[in-house]
């Protein structure tokens, strides 16, 4: 599974949206395609999951009851925890207060 992260800073945390990527454009780049329609806006994609990381290291998430999270492999499943996980190191750069 692949994922786009967008994030939204702010003094004590950072709020993460995390949206599943359908598929990709060929040319002229390879750039990420989203939801049924496969366009490249990302507000027309699945929210796989949303949530704070805050200044202290601890994080909140709601996952999107909605969309089924399918994986075909054990893979899959990792790269749920790996997004995560990703959001957790971005704080770091983007939250001006981080001290975990």
């Amino acid at each position: 599974m692949n994922y786009t992260i967008k994030a939204e800073p702010s003094e004590y945390w950072v709020k993460y949206l995390i949206y599943e990527v359908a598929g990709y454009t060929l040319e002229p780049a390879k750039t990420p395609l989203y939801g049924e329609e496969f366009t490249t806006r990302i507000e027309d994609g699945y929210l796989i999951a949303s949530g704070e990381v805050k200044w202290d290291g601890c994080s909140n998430w709601e996952f999107n009851t909605e969309v089924m999270l399918h994986g075909c492999n054990r893979e899959d499943l990792e790269a749920i925890g790996r997004a995560l996980a990703e959001c957790w190191d971005m704080t770091a750069t983007l939250c001006p207060h981080w001290d975990p």
